[in-house]
């Protein structure tokens, strides 16, 4: 895919920084699932999701995780230069669920083209308002929004595409920063509620406007 096809400032650049992206785009492709591992030498910059989902977490030091924002095609992500590194409590990590492609445009081309194109300074402070609003409802979510609330919500945006839920206990209890215990005990809660079905490897959606009552 060109750069023109995913980058929205791309009729404001001039010539030369239309070149100077093409020639420095990174492009790559991760097949299946696991963890994101090239992450690590994308020191600052933008990543541009092409296709597949990208899951963006904080693992600790135990093993517990929080899912902080999730990507999905045409998605934008800001990478910081510490992002690579380790927090004070645990570490950042990326991991995809299918196949995915992805497009990098370094830190240093960015910073050189924003000079240039106004364009493109409005829209890197607009993906780093909303990141940070991803991030804060994350927060929010996790700090004062019970579990059963949060898994309602995770439900509910896993299931708007298809109406199910193809996740183990396991992986939704990665998504909450919970156990396998807790969410397999509210899952059947949800299900005595008459609000999901749950089956093997897949969880249906029954009643959505139950759902939202939780998740609100």
């Amino acid at each position: 895919m060109t750069p023109d096809k995913f980058i929205p400032f791309w009729d404001a650049l001039t010539e030369r920084d239309r070149k100077l992206i093409s020639e420095n785009l990174q492009t790559g492709t991760k097949p299946g699932s696991g963890f994101f591992s090239s992450m690590r030498s994308m020191q600052g910059g933008l990543i541009f999701l092409l296709k597949g989902h990208i899951r963006i977490f904080l693992s600790s030091n135990e093993g517990r995780e929080i899912t902080l924002v999730t990507m999905n095609p045409s998605d934008i992500f800001l990478v910081h230069p510490g992002d690579a590194t380790h927090f004070r409590k645990g570490q950042l990590r990326y991991e995809t669920s299918e196949d995915c492609e992805y497009a990098f445009l370094p830190k240093s081309i960015m910073t050189t083209v924003m000079a240039h194109c106004p364009e493109a300074m409005e829209f890197v402070l607009n993906v780093e308002e909303l990141l940070l609003r991803m991030l804060a409802d994350s927060v929010s979510y996790a700090a004062f929004v019970t579990v059963r609330g949060n898994l309602a919500r995770t439900l509910l945006e896993k299931s708007a595409l298809k109406g199910t839920v193809r996740l183990t206990h396991e992986e939704l209890a990665n998504e909450l920063g919970t156990t396998r215990v807790v969410i397999s005990r509210e899952l059947k809660k949800l299900e005595e509620f008459g609000l999901v079905r749950l089956g093997r490897g897949e969880i249906e959606i029954l009643y959505r406007e139950g759902l939202v009552e939780l998740a609100q």
